[in-house]
């Protein structure tokens, strides 16, 4: 008869079997103990993720609603100024001796209509008297506008240079909030 075999003892098995059922029993030992889910510390450390992307993302929106406005005035004011330095080619240069606009004839030609009244490029440069401009509104925007005729050409603060000081020749500006939007010149048409 054969000799029969003997059940293996715990300590003639080799070392990979001993690893492998110790790992064995581990596992099964973590699955028994942690339950199904997320901690707590899992969950907030989420959340926390989620509101700074929240927050990032309402920043974002907001700041390209406020850009989009801005966008807008600008476009507005641009197309007011493209508007008025019409309406200032429009009119007759006038002479140095025009009297000084009355107030129905700037807001005459102030106004939406197409009628630029009577009024002169040169009573427009005397009716900015000592302040150096003539204010106004753009329809729906709350800044200030300012338009400036002067024949300080260069805009230095005196009349000393190149050309400057003379009756023929303007520098004409429209400013908002005091950005310069548009700066052009007027030139008194050629005598024949």
């Amino acid at each position: 008869m054969a000799p029969r075999r003997m059940p293996p003892t715990r300590t003639s098995r080799n070392k990979d079997t001993m690893i492998s059922e110790s790992n064995n029993m581990n596992s099964a030992k973590d699955k028994r103990e942690r339950p199904y889910g997320f901690t707590i510390v899992e969950i907030m450390v989420t959340l926390a993720v989620f509101a700074i992307f929240a927050l990032a993302m309402g920043a974002m929106v907001t700041k390209g609603y406020s850009s989009e406005r801005a966008i807008e005035d600008q476009a507005t004011v641009t197309a007011t100024a493209n508007t008025l330095l019409g309406r200032i080619n429009a009119v007759q240069f006038g002479t140095t001796s025009d009297a000084a606009p009355t107030t129905a004839q700037i807001n005459e030609f102030f106004d939406s209509n197409s009628d630029l009244g009577n009024i002169t490029f040169q009573q427009l440069r005397i009716a900015q008297g000592t302040s150096g401009y003539i204010g106004f509104t753009i329809s729906g925007l709350s800044g200030t506008a300012k338009l400036t005729i002067s024949n300080d050409l260069d805009d230095n603060g005196n009349t000393t240079g190149f050309r400057e000081g003379r009756t023929d020749l303007y520098r004409v500006e429209v400013k908002y909030n005091n950005n310069l939007i548009l700066r052009t010149y007027r030139a008194a048409p050629i005598q024949r």
